[in-house]
């Protein structure tokens, strides 16, 4: 299992089919009531996400998130979801441009270039560092086009 955006345990896909199936079964039955609970349990935007743009500001959306094209409200000039806005406060901030592949992430995350590019500067992103290890083990070349 791996951790989602909330940083809780996210589900195997195979459990995600079963419940799938279930869910099938009990619409085909009538039976709404365990559906209708464990959508008690799903964010408020998520919820929202699934209709149709079209019904987004009925539920008090402005439109697409321009990064991660779930339901979204202004910011600025951009329109931004919840976790988007969120991330945008932590790059204004901390934001920085991997030396390698021009991602922009969080310095935090990030390692000194300076090792990989004879002291020229810079940051390398954890996708980056990633292959910085594997040049390291295997002696290859790790960098190049798509990088």
């Amino acid at each position: 299992m791996s951790d989602n955006v909330r940083g809780q345990a996210e589900p195997s896909q195979e459990l995600i089919d079963c419940v799938i199936e279930r869910m099938k079964k009990d619409i085909a039955e009538g039976d709404w009531t365990a559906i209708d609970e464990l959508l008690t349990f799903v964010p408020h935007e998520f919820l929202v996400g699934y209709l149709d743009e079209e019904e987004w500001k009925k539920w008090g959306y402005d439109g697409v998130c321009e990064n991660c094209a779930g339901p979204a409200h202004y910011h600025s000039d951009v329109i931004l979801c919840v976790e988007c806005e969120e991330s945008l406060k932590v790059l204004d901030k901390h934001g920085v441009n991997c030396y390698f592949c021009n991602a922009l992430v969080d310095e935090r995350e990030c390692m000194p270039a300076d090792d990989w590019n004879c002291d020229d500067g810079g940051d390398i992103c954890p996708a980056c560092q990633k292959r910085c290890k594997k040049v390291l083990r295997e002696g290859d070349e790790g960098f190049g086009e798509g990088v």
